[in-house]
């Protein structure tokens, strides 16, 4: 890996100093002053003309500013006596960090616990925190279910703001996986919507180890019964910003947290001022097809002060870079056929009928559709030369579209704060599978290699998720007090459907293949959960929390076709489990740039229901499976050093699972596969997170995480292994890196004129997993050694382009290096010889252009 690093480090040095020389010919004013008078406005307005006209970059938390109105400045008025002005009777005072950079701050505001804060969270403003401000982002978080600065969290976690979601060009999910290392996004290559997340190598093999969040509404986790479509993840436009929270949070956000959660934090309305964004881009890929987006947001009051609203649409049509072909000719059938379409519309309003309450409605529509797979056939495709081909003999289209609805309460009361969330969510989801490649041919290359096109046999998968929920949360409103608390109760229930039916064209098989079945379930949650935090001794925190669940599993099942021989043909089963989460902290502030947290967590995940096992298996029904845990030790450090120009992240982590949720197979030629309780599995690493001001103008970034996650008993079922101690966690390919490191660097200048010159670069680096593997083992049921870890990889990005006043014009190229490594590699079964793989997205040239209004 070291030596895949040295020519891109060097390239991106050069790279630096090409763009330093251009940017640095524009000089800003010596002695700036206000060449036009600024109006009375809103304060962020007067403010950004201030900045245009200046060139002065200023630093504030957007919070102080909002819902502040400016009295204006008078044209010709230096920059110190036109800022004066400005912020006459706001409250806000200023101060220079250097020549070029302003920190705006509130000395020390108090306002009535019946004040609304920007986020719209009831709550009582305090004393404002002497931590000094520089030019580094700082980033309001509720990851404590209050909001807090990101450096006062005793969590390791890394946010990310809309502003670096737009300046790093992440879409999904997957890119916010790409861009913090220690995350792991992962899918099965010719199922678009088998996608599994990841932390800390805690791999619940179908995502169901990570909490998915919007606002604080979960994402339903896949069901039980080995669902072929899991989960669903938001996409990232008009949002505030995403929240990755590494390590359990179940004692807050409840289940599936055991490894961490992400949480997207939506844009809200707001009462007081208008706002609004319009971006379009348009993008080539080198051998595939074109892409095209385009989206707009805009918010504000309806009623001032009174009722407010916010509405968003998005689209975006990615061009695909894999030929389906005819694999008994070789003739292109599709080109770029692995193209794609993705929407979300939102709309949000807020109601404040009075200075203590808030209600807010919102609704949420996002789809996803898939024209074919992403996968290629590595004997016919040369990733190296550019050559990625698709052999199946049917398209695999896909769509995926949820809906959610949520109303949000809070209200402020002398002392406390009361918040009560109510949300439905429903999704659909189909997707067909070509299931020809199955080892029942007559064919040379292999049983798995069909004769002609009448063999191909679909297989149509349909999933239908609803989720109702309801929270109600009552938490203490003075954020500074010796005493914080908070307590709530928590309710769910989801039911889900899939269906699946396979039909084979081919009448000499038929009998071997057809066959459908339906999986239905319901889970009934009720929860409570608290938290309270004492300061003691000036400098020290401590923090306990629990939460209790209780949760009643119903689950049906149908079957019927040849395939399902020795199946019952209706099985219904139900089963009850509660989890409990505890949580314990201990904080110390030596002063206000410091940081020191030890924290003890237990995650969980719910138990389930296995489905029933044919008569052909030999064995007798596997019944419920438990709820499984771990218990996660931390030791963590935030600090701000040399002024504040650098902040430094640091964490170190022992996770140990106990009565682990492991896919079993019988010892039977069946090989019948079912879930149970045991063995057990740790998880041991750090994470470092750097973030230096290097100059006024130049940022520098550096994040690496490192983790070991292994299995740390043997189990075995009969005489079949199943795992033994030492083996990584999770089924190959989908297993972590040890290693993941991310660098960037972020330049900006004045111009001169108004403009802002920028330039960005990203380079994503990943280890390979050397093993060793449970299918590595000859004596193991899912032995496959043709299955591999992907090997190691670096992904280089670069942008630049130029802002002037709110319009913002940008280049960019993806992928620069166009490395085209072969990832995530499989065959169906263990001995077959087709193999499927995927790749890195071909290098991409794109254009962006976005206007703030």
């Amino acid at each position: 890996m070291t030596r895949n690093i040295a020519p891109a480090a060097r390239w991106i040095g050069c790279c630096l100093l090409g763009i330093t020389f251009g940017l640095s010919s524009g000089t800003a004013k010596s002695d700036p002053s206000l060449s036009a008078a600024i109006a009375p406005q809103p304060l962020t307005a007067a403010l950004a003309d201030f900045a245009r006209q200046t060139g002065l970059q200023l630093v504030y938390v957007t919070q102080i500013v909002a819902g502040r109105a400016s009295k204006g400045a008078l044209a010709g008025l230096s920059a110190n006596a036109a800022l004066t002005q400005l912020l006459d009777g706001t409250g806000l005072r200023f101060e220079f960090l250097n020549a070029r950079t302003v920190h705006i701050f509130e000395p020390a505001a108090l306002a009535p616990a019946s004040q609304f804060s920007e986020t719209n969270l009831p709550k009582t403003r305090t004393e404002a925190p002497t931590r000094r401000l520089d030019a580094l982002e700082e980033v309001i978080v509720t990851a404590t279910r209050r909001e807090e600065r990101a450096g006062d969290v005793p969590i390791s976690m890394q946010v990310w703001s809309q502003e670096a979601i737009t300046a790093w060009g992440a879409k999904n999910t997957a890119d916010i996986a790409a861009l913090t290392p220690g995350v792991q996004f992962d899918y099965y290559p010719e199922r678009p919507f088998q996608t599994n997340i990841a932390m800390r190598g805690l791999n619940g093999r179908d995502g169901s180890a990570i909490g998915i969040y919007i606002d604080d509404v979960p994402i339903p986790a896949p069901s039980a019964w080995g669902a072929s479509i899991w989960r669903s993840f938001p996409l990232l436009f008009d949002l505030d910003r995403v929240e990755v929270l590494r390590g359990p949070q179940g004692t807050l956000f409840g289940q599936g947290a055991m490894g961490g959660a992400v949480r997207f934090i939506t844009q809200q309305p707001d009462l007081t001022e208008s706002s609004g964004v319009a971006s379009a881009e348009v993008a080539e890929t080198e051998r595939g097809g074109m892409s095209y987006e385009s989206g707009a947001a805009l918010g504000g009051p309806l009623v001032p002060g009174s009722v407010g609203a916010r509405v968003t649409a998005w689209r975006r049509a990615d061009g695909g870079f894999i030929d389906r072909v005819d694999p008994f000719t070789g003739a292109t059938i599709d080109a770029n056929a692995n193209r794609s379409v993705s929407e979300v519309f939102r709309g949000a309003l807020l109601f404040a009928p009075s200075d203590t309450l808030r209600i807010a409605p919102s609704l949420t529509y996002q789809s996803e559709s898939v024209h074919d797979t992403s996968s290629f056939y590595t004997y016919l495709s040369d990733p190296g030369a550019g050559i990625l081909k698709n052999g199946k003999l049917l398209q695999q289209p896909g769509d995926d579209e949820f809906a959610l609805a949520s109303l949000k309460l809070t209200a402020a009361f002398a002392s406390t704060e009361l918040t009560a969330l109510t949300a439905y969510f429903h999704r659909t989801t189909s997707e067909l599978e070509d299931f020809t490649n199955i080892e029942i041919w007559n064919n040379p290359m292999g049983p798995e290699y069909p004769l002609d096109y009448g063999d191909a046999i679909p297989i149509e998968h349909n999933l239908s998720e609803t989720s109702f929920s309801e929270e109600v949360r009552l938490s203490s409103a003075v954020s500074n007090s010796r005493l914080t608390w908070l307590a709530g109760a928590f309710y769910s229930y989801e039911h889900h459907r899939e269906t699946d039916d396979t039909v084979a064209r081919d009448p000499t098989v038929g009998a071997i293949v057809d066959g459908n079945n339906g999986v239905g379930g319901r889970e009934t949650q009720l929860a409570a959960f608290g938290q309270v935090a004492l300061k003691f001794a000036q400098q020290y925190t401590a923090t306990a929390g629990l939460r209790v669940a209780h949760y009643e599993h119903d689950g049906n099942f149908e079957a019927s076709g040849p395939s399902n021989a020795g199946v019952p043909t209706a099985f219904a089963a139900a089963s009850q489990d509660t989890a409990v989460a505890p949580r314990f902290g201990l904080e110390y502030r030596p002063d206000g740039e410091q940081l020191l947290y030890a924290s003890i967590a237990k995650g969980y995940r719910p138990g389930g229901l296995n489905a029933p096992l044919s008569s052909a298996c030999g064995a007798p029904e596997a019944g419920p499976y438990s709820s499984d845990s771990l218990w996660s030790y931390e030791l963590g450090a935030k600090s701000l050093l040399f002024s504040g120009r650098l902040q430094l992240d640091t964490s170190l982590f022992y996770a140990r699972w106990r009565d682990t949720q492991l896919f079993l197979v019988t010892p039977t030629p069946q090989e019948c596969a079912y879930t149970a309780n045991v063995g057990g599995a740790m998880s041991r690493g750090f994470e470092l997170q750097a973030q230096a001001l290097m100059t006024e103008y130049l940022k520098a970034d550096l994040s690496i995480a490192y983790e070991d996650a292994r299995y740390t008993q043997t189990v075995s079922v009969g005489s079949v292994l199943i795992v033994a101690r030492g083996d990584v966690i999770g089924t190959l390919p989908l297993v972590p890196s040890p290693w993941d490191a991310r660098a960037s660097i972020d330049y900006a200048r004045p111009l001169g004129g108004g403009l802002i010159g920028y330039a960005r670069a990203d380079e994503e680096i990943h280890s390979h997993n050397p093993g060793p593997f449970y299918s590595d083992h000859p004596d193991d049921v899912a032995y496959a050694p043709d299955r591999l870890a992907n090997p190691a990889t670096y992904l280089l990005n670069v942008r630049m382009g130029i802002k002037w006043s709110r319009v913002d014009v940008g280049i960019y190229v993806n992928n620069l290096l166009d490395s085209q490594p072969t990832l995530f590699r499989r065959n169906n079964s263990s001995d077959d010889t087709l193999i499927y793989a995927t790749t890195f997205r071909p290098r991409t040239i794109g254009l962006r252009g976005s206007v703030q209004f």
